[in-house]
This record gives structure tokens, C-alpha cells and sequence, in this order.
């Protein structure tokens, strides 16, 4: 595992270090943890067209360098995707996962959302969470394995 902590970093520095990663270091994978703290806008390009062609480049790296991709962003309010992420990041993810929250409730649970190749699977809801995340952590944990009292 190689970790890189890089806040502010650009598009061309995230460039650089995924593909030294990938041949330097032989890493099968990327987490990106924010697309939208992503850097170095060309001048005259929108948010949307930088992020877009940041998401871009990533799909486009994972197929041609035989890797996987996680892109961690932040959404709106309602959860839903902003209009950055649905010019950008949704139109070139091969699946998407939400992560979403209630203030009444103390955990969190995740959705599957879309997906490109697969059928989109049934990993939970409000009201029947196959994951949550969990405390102290926070992680994610198997809902259902203490409901049986696993």
C-alpha cells in the first residue's frame, strides 16, 4: 500500500502519481479522496469542465492501465449529485455508491445506485441497511451479521 498525501494537488500531480504507482510501485488501485479538491483549472475552463476532465481521465487510465479507481466525492444536501458530478463524475463511473444518513438515526448505510456492467444490486435502504457504517471507526460492517447475532 502507498499512500500519498497531496492536499491541493493538480490534475497533472494526481496524473503523475497514479501512474507512478502503477509502474513504480505495481499498485492494482487509486482512492482518490476528494474529486473536488482536484487542482489545477486551466485558466478559461469552468469547475465543470475541469472536474469533468479529471473524471474522464481516470476512466480512461483505469481501462488502459488495468486498475481500479475509487473517486470519493462530496454531494449535495439531499444526497443527490450536484451538476458538477452529473456532467462528470456519473457519466464516468462503472458503478456509484452513496453513502447516505438521517439525522434521527445514529448510523449511516450505503446504496448501490448504478452500475455500467452489472446488475445493480440490493445493499440496502433506510429502512433495511445491509452495511452501516459503524463505531469506533468509523468502518463499515455487515448490518445483518448482528441482527443474527454474529
Amino acid at each position: 500500500m502507498l499512500y500519498v498525501d497531496m492536499p491541493g494537488g493538480t490534475a497533472e500531480r494526481l496524473r503523475t502519481e497514479i501512474m507512478a504507482a502503477r509502474y513504480r510501485h505495481r499498485c492494482a488501485g487509486a482512492v482518490l479522496d476528494y474529486w473536488q479538491l482536484v487542482s489545477g483549472r486551466p485558466a478559461g475552463t469552468s469547475e465543470e469542465e475541469h472536474l469533468r476532465r479529471v473524471a474522464e481521465w481516470l476512466a480512461a487510465a483505469a481501462k488502459r492501465l488495468g486498475i481500479w479507481v475509487l473517486v470519493l466525492a462530496q454531494l449535495a444536501d439531499d444526497g443527490e449529485a450536484t451538476a458538477v458530478c452529473r456532467t462528470g463524475l456519473n457519466r464516468n463511473a462503472d458503478q456509484l455508491y452513496f453513502i447516505r444518513g438521517d439525522a434521527d438515526l445514529e448510523w449511516r448505510w450505503m446504496e448501490m445506485r448504478a452500475s455500467r456492467y452489472t446488475p445493480v444490486g440490493d445493499i440496502g435502504s433506510k429502512d433495511s441497511p445491509a452495511f452501516r457504517i459503524a463505531f469506533p471507526g468509523p468502518h463499515f460492517e455487515d448490518f445483518n451479521a448482528h441482527a443474527d447475532g454474529l
